[in-house]
């Protein structure tokens, strides 16, 4: 069988562990920037019904103040805490002044909206919405592609 060309059974195997050993390592980490999201969009989504809840049982003037890779809340002057979400995150909205803070009957004050957070390297996002009669947060679970 002199002439012949081509790979061997054992070539081909090691050809196809390596590619399995390289798919391995990129699979989780898109696994877990999609996880990310979601968590990202579920803790902000919680911050926010926390806000409108306070004002409405308690009085209490909470609002949230949004950046590209973070959000404050706050109570009145005083800064509760700062999440920052990350440089691979971003955050985009269309409240009014960047805030949203609701009213004793849990309106917004602020005018509802929508808030999209974003995973800038693969393009997947979460939406959440503040109905603006009724203060309702909405978040679908699922995180959406950039074509859609």
């Amino acid at each position: 069988m002199k002439g012949q060309k081509g790979f061997t059974l054992i070539e081909l195997i090691v050809v196809l562990a390596a590619l399995a050993m390289l798919l391995s390592l990129g699979v989780p980490r898109m696994q877990k920037s999609s996880s990310e999201l979601l968590a990202i969009s579920k803790t902000l989504r919680d911050e926010i019904r926390y806000a409108r809840t306070m004002k409405m049982t308690e009085g209490k003037n909470y609002r949230l103040v949004f950046q590209e890779h973070s959000y404050i809340l706050s109570e009145g002057p005083k800064r509760i805490k700062e999440v920052l979400i990350g440089q691979d995150f971003a955050i985009n909205q269309n409240f009014t002044g960047n805030e949203i803070y609701f009213s004793f009957n849990g309106a917004p004050l602020s005018n509802g909206g929508t808030i999209t957070i974003t995973n800038k390297v693969s393009k997947k996002y979460c939406k959440i919405t503040v109905v603006p009669a009724t203060g309702r947060i909405l978040l679908i679970n699922k995180i959406f592609s950039g074509n859609e």
